[in-house]
């Protein structure tokens, strides 16, 4: 029960940063300390849970923050940012 039941699905860290969209990734393997996700773009993500605090909402659907997220990644990549432009934006504002 790494995530527990608030970690079921989540946004998936690959589509957000990369490409600025809401996907959800659902859980595909609960361990003991890390949870494995898969979106439908093929996107495999880890999340380890060693020390840190379990969620106490559900992490999807995606949260003001990440949509907030998703329009600043869109609009720099809309002007032609690179990804480190784009994370050090996110950076600036808190997002990341």
């Amino acid at each position: 029960m790494a995530g527990g039941e608030n970690a079921k699905n989540i946004v998936c860290p690959t589509c957000l940063y990369r490409a600025g969209q809401t996907v959800v990734a659902e859980r595909t393997n609960e361990g003991l300390e890390t949870d494995w996700f898969l979106c439908e773009h093929q996107h495999k993500t880890g999340i380890s849970w060693d020390g840190e605090e379990l969620p106490s909402q559900p992490l999807w659907p995606a949260s003001q923050k990440d949509k907030q997220t998703a329009h600043v990644v869109t609009d720099e990549l809309a002007k032609g940012a690179d990804h480190n432009t784009v994370m050090k934006r996110l950076v600036e504002l808190n997002l990341l």
